[in-house]
């Protein structure tokens, strides 16, 4: 397990920007110097991941162990939703549930909206929202607009953040 002491001691992490860079470099650390850019962000899941010491860590949960003195516990929620910007503003601790509720549409989704989809036999939009592993059903309609509003009020009676699904 990676401290606070630790990774100070590797790394420079600078809270305005998100970035950290090599302070000390290892046997682990091939071909970096002192001064480089920490890590590397995954096309697959848009992370920026940091390798210490044969571990890899992602690099917003290493900014609370340099900013804060520990590990979080729990989710660290990107607030804008780019999972590479790791600027200490932009993150804030979450259950797992709370994380939960602020995804993105995903690039599928052919109404542009988490929890509505088309009924191809009815002709309708479907409207849901999952709430405590349960789906609930909100209605079908005939017009995408009304499927929307009725999907972002029940967003706002569960307590889902403002930026779920953009």
């Amino acid at each position: 397990m990676i401290t606070q002491a630790k990774l100070k001691n590797r790394l420079h992490y600078s809270p305005s920007t998100g970035i950290f860079t090599w302070v000390r470099v290892n046997e682990y650390t091939h071909n970096v110097k002192v001064g480089d850019v920490a890590g590397s962000t995954a096309k697959s899941s848009g992370y920026t991941s940091i390798m210490i010491s044969g571990k890899h860590y992602k690099a917003h949960r290493l900014a609370f162990l340099y900013v804060y003195g520990s590990l979080p516990p729990e989710s660290v929620d990107h607030i804008n939703g780019k999972k590479a910007d790791n600027r200490i503003i932009n993150l804030r601790l979450v259950s797992n549930l709370e994380n939960s509720r602020n995804k993105r549409t995903y690039k599928c989704n052919k109404s542009g909206f988490i929890g509505i989809g088309w009924h191809k036999r009815d002709n309708v939009w479907v409207a849901s929202i999952r709430v405590d592993k349960k789906l609930i059903h909100l209605g079908n309609f005939k017009e995408l607009s009304d499927a929307v509003r009725i999907r972002v009020s029940a967003e706002e009676k569960y307590g889902f953040h403002i930026n779920h699904g953009v």
